[in-house]
């Protein structure tokens, strides 16, 4: 079953644009630096466009706020469709719910780990991967695996793995930001089991939650206990979590409860799913 549903969503032009507006925002990244004379020094790594403090990652994490919504939104059947669900569900209710739901997963986590594997290939390949310099906050080159200095302002988990292997570090966290797009993107089909006629608006959650709420919380959170309490700071931009380098600022606690509340939504709304007497989604 779940072969069916993975034909079926590739079957969309809609995902193959989303495919390909990963793709080209990737290659396009790689020129931009390829094109700056004032990082060609740097290191190879440094030029990635996933690392998180870069303007390329500023810009895709927008991009990809309305991406994830097409793959749930690819799931707008036609009468063909409606009826191949028909006999799935009769069949067995739960694994065409698994299928779907694997899927959708599965397809976010690609849309995102494939583009940015080629672009960090892309970094490694033309530019110089045995160089350690990297740009430090007081606009000055530094060795990253000597000096310190370049983590002023940043937050990076586990800098001694950072320096000692910063190309796994950053594989892992790629993996990380697939996952968390992928549980993203279940959400949005989790959402439109309940708003099954406002597909349209699967486009709005994900934007409003990590660009307008994160940003609007981060400043208040900044301006009201760290500026004028002394008291640290949450910050709130859910991308920063799952990007190599980012703001400082991060409780992982925090994020630990909005993936649960997360987790916790999709399951309930699998549950109801599987009690329904036809699912016509």
């Amino acid at each position: 079953m779940f072969k069916m549903q993975w034909k079926l969503i590739f079957q969309k032009k809609a995902v193959w644009l989303a495919f390909l507006i990963s793709f080209v925002h990737a290659i396009y990244a790689f020129i931009y630096e390829k094109m700056n004379p004032v990082v060609q020094n740097m290191a190879g790594f440094w030029h990635y466009c996933g690392l998180g403090d870069s303007s390329a990652w500023s810009r895709f994490i927008v991009i990809l706020s309305f991406l994830i919504a097409i793959p749930a939104m690819s799931f707008q059947w036609d009468v063909s469709d409606q009826t191949i669900a028909a006999i799935c569900v009769r069949e067995n209710r739960k694994e065409y719910l698994k299928a779907k739901m694997n899927a959708v997963f599965w397809t976010e986590f690609l849309i995102v780990v494939i583009p940015f594997s080629l672009n960090l290939l892309l970094c490694m390949l033309f530019f110089n991967h045995t160089c350690s310099l990297i740009p430090s906050p007081y606009g000055s080159a530094v060795d990253f695996s000597s000096d310190s200095s370049w983590a002023v302002g940043t937050d990076v988990l586990f800098p001694s793995f950072f320096i000692n292997y910063p190309i796994i570090y950053l594989m892992v966290f790629l993996i990380f930001l697939g996952g968390f797009v992928g549980l993203l993107g279940l959400g949005l089909l989790a959402l439109s089991f309940w708003f099954r006629r406002f597909k349209l608006l699967l486009f709005v959650p994900v934007f409003v939650l990590t660009q307008l709420g994160g940003n609007v919380l981060f400043i208040w959170s900044y301006y009201t206990y760290h500026m004028k309490k002394g008291y640290r700071f949450i910050n709130f931009d859910m991308w920063d979590y799952v990007s190599p380098m980012s703001y400082v600022g991060k409780v992982y606690p925090a994020f630990g409860v909005f993936m649960l509340i997360l987790v916790g939504f999709i399951y309930w709304s699998y549950r109801m799913m599987c009690r329904k007497e036809f699912i016509d989604v």
